[in-house]
């Protein structure tokens, strides 16, 4: 028998039969060919498929379905027509309680690959899913291209910057939808032209949409590339109308899956900002923030907490998991009020303000001052005094806590994706505080960061919460303990 080298095996435009055997972290099917693995856009565990081969690397394939032999029995029709070619979706074809199964699996297997201390399959807890998984997001951003008489408004498609123009997300607030055909309409009635990327024209780039799921109020940030915009006053008032009288249609066939609180609050808008980015970037919104309607934040409620949202703030996206994500940082807390807390990136207090109803005082540390700024109003708007909040680098801060005497019962860290900064682990390991708990939006770099913690504390329990359904994405609480020889 001849064998071959793989790349002899497979080349790009080979139609290839493939038994599909795994879901990788990107929600790709994953299959082997004469040894090589290729992992296959949109193809399921348990399916045999006929795949087109795109791309062969040295150690893997990729390739894209063309045509399904047998099919899984988890596989179901995406609800939205979008779903195969939007990047907003990886896995809206997978039912979803595999898609909950495939998330708690893909945290589990990281974990036994990397081992951190103390860890073990019984210390992971059942992942915390959605009971209705549509329209869960209260943070969108839609870029805008095209042409001022045919502009178009979408998602990306998959791996590239090309918008796929829609009327209806079914993954965020339906208010959106209605806000980007106002703002699509604004720009066909006065003739402005979305901005192109390769020639760095135009004026429309993007509009933000924030929305209080619970404070019922909308917060709408237009990114442009020039400041002077004309009909700013007759755009307020369309979207005020339409924001405040808006009900979903009794004809649209998907009304079964929007919230019946949304059908039952009012919405309102609380602000209208400009967002002035002339730069050459793919960063969304501009150094120059212009306040053209309204008041200077917006305020949603989370488990009793009022917060203010500004337009750069951080907040969680997905409200009601959000609810369910921090009841589970308090649960892990057990707190018994007399405890020392320091929240580490704390941002603008979201964790903070829950902690310091349950401790005796909370310390919040987060290096964006304009967060911090936000984190002291939304204390002072709650009536809570035994929080104090520090506008600093959280790898610099706590060694210089702890040398002049500062101590702890209690860190929480809530880092962004690209996880803890390597000083503030080394901080932590060095410090003698006898719980952590870690709230992670990448397992990647959780897991990474867990075992670098391990020389010094140990896994207790871990909880997967699903915020973003129908994507790639899960989000873990980990309760670590100090070990003690």
């Amino acid at each position: 028998m001849v064998t071959h080298s793989h790349n002899q095996t497979i080349n790009a435009g080979d139609l290839i039969e493939l038994d599909i055997f795994d879901l990788n972290q990107h929600g790709q099917g994953v299959g082997r060919h004469n040894g090589m693995i290729v992992f296959v856009e949109d193809a399921l565990p348990g399916e045999t498929v006929k795949a087109k081969i795109e791309t062969v690397k040295k150690n893997y394939a990729t390739g894209v379905i063309n045509k399904i032999i047998v099919f899984a029995n988890d596989r179901v029709e995406p609800l939205c027509p979008l779903a195969v070619r939007c990047g907003g979706c990886a896995v809206q074809h997978l039912n979803y309680k595999a898609q909950l199964n495939w998330k708690q699996e893909h945290v589990a297997s990281l974990l036994d690959r990397t081992g951190p201390t103390g860890w073990n399959r019984d210390k992971l807890l059942p992942i915390i899913g959605m009971d209705n998984p549509w329209h869960y997001r209260g943070k969108v951003q839609i870029p805008f291209s095209g042409s001022s008489d045919k502009p178009l408004a979408g998602f990306y498609a998959r791996r590239s910057h090309q918008i796929i123009d829609g009327e209806e997300c079914l993954i965020q607030h339906p208010i959106a939808d209605l806000v980007r055909t106002i703002i699509r309409n604004y720009i066909r009635d006065n003739k402005l032209n979305p901005y192109d990327e390769k020639s760095n024209a135009g004026t429309v780039r993007h509009i933000i949409v924030r929305t209080g799921f619970f404070s019922g109020q909308v917060m709408v940030i237009l990114v442009t590339r020039d400041e002077d915009l004309p009909a700013l006053a007759d755009l307020t008032n369309k979207l005020r109308i339409e924001i405040s009288s808006w009900k979903p249609e009794p004809d649209n066939k998907r009304l079964t899956y929007i919230p019946e609180e949304f059908i039952l609050r009012d919405f309102e808008l609380s602000s209208l900002w400009l967002s002035v980015n002339d730069r050459r970037s793919n960063v969304v919104m501009g150094e120059r923030l212009k306040l053209v309607y309204g008041q200077e934040y917006m305020l949603e409620e989370i488990l009793g907490i009022q917060y203010r949202i500004s337009p750069r703030a951080f907040f969680q996206v997905n409200p009601y998991q959000t609810v369910n994500l921090y009841q589970e940082v308090l649960n892990m807390a057990e707190l018994a009020g007399t405890e020392t807390v320091l929240d580490l990136y704390c941002g603008t207090g979201s964790i903070s303000l829950l902690l310091a109803a349950r401790a005796a005082y909370v310390r919040g540390v987060e290096i964006i001052e304009e967060a911090i700024a936000d984190a002291w109003l939304n204390a002072k708007t709650n009536n809570i005094n035994n929080v104090e909040f520090i506008a600093a680098a959280a790898e610099i801060w706590l060694p210089e806590y702890l040398s002049g005497g500062g101590t702890a019962d209690l860190a929480v860290i809530d880092p962004p994706r690209k996880g803890c900064d390597a000083e503030l682990i080394r901080a932590l390991c060095e410090a003698d505080i006898p719980a952590l708990i870690y709230v992670s939006c990448n397992p990647a770099t959780l897991v990474r960061d867990l075992v670098i913690l391990g020389s010094s504390y140990e896994v207790v329990s871990v909880r997967p919460v699903d915020m973003f359904p129908h994507s790639d994405s899960v989000e873990c609480v980990v309760r670590l303990e100090r070990i003690r020889s």
